[in-house]
């Protein structure tokens, strides 16, 4: 049986750490939930404009077992490209893990709506 897959949006992941507590929680997630994760975030950490040393940029990266990354520079992150990452396979869950951000929250909570 296939585990399920999860979207996730989140401002700053691994391996970031300026943004603190929720790149902590978000990897506890991950490493204690049986799904797979599809996370999608910025290529920098916060407050930086320094993109990841070695991390290539808009591509799927396994960084654990049932981890996938796409980093993604800030400007990539746009209504079509939101639409496109949720339709390029099925999940069962969208986590938004932020309630405050416009461009991993509010944006994919459009998309979500206008596609659903």
């Amino acid at each position: 049986m296939r585990k399920k897959a999860i979207l996730v949006f989140t401002d700053w992941y691994f391996p970031g750490f300026k943004a603190g507590g929720p790149i902590r929680s978000l990897m506890n997630i991950v490493d204690n939930v049986d799904c797979d994760f599809y996370i999608v975030t910025r290529i920098t950490d916060y407050h930086s404009t320094d993109p990841y040393h070695g991390i290539e940029e808009n591509i799927w990266i396994q960084i654990a077992p049932n981890a996938h990354v796409k980093y993604i520079q800030e400007s990539k992150m746009t209504f079509a490209f939101v639409q496109s990452l949720i339709s390029e396979r099925t999940y069962h869950k969208f986590y938004l893990n932020s309630l405050f951000s416009p461009l991993f929250t509010i944006l994919p909570l459009r998309v979500l709506k206008k596609l659903k």
